[in-house]
């Protein structure tokens, strides 16, 4: 923004326009801005990063169906090893 005469009647009104809105829709909002929020990736998801430039591990499918069939046994096997 240019100045901060503008900034600060710009911010005025998104917080005017934000009171006004209904709970389910601010959950919506906050739900969207927590997505666009930078966050540090967990170990299991770096180490999955390095092994996909390093082309290791890599599993592919020939359908999305067979995909699909591999996630849900695979989450079945984790569902009864927990049980």
């Amino acid at each position: 923004m240019a100045n901060t005469s503008t900034q600060i009647a710009f911010r005025k009104d998104v917080y005017r326009r934000f009171r006004r809105l209904p709970d389910d829709k601010i959950l919506k909002i906050l739900d969207f801005i927590e997505d666009l929020e930078e966050h540090e990736p967990n170990e299991e998801t770096i180490q999955a990063m390095q092994d996909i430039k390093n082309r290791r591990d890599l599993v592919s499918f020939n359908s999305v169906d067979e995909m699909f069939a591999a996630l849900r046994s695979e989450a079945e096997e984790e569902e009864n090893a927990s049980s």
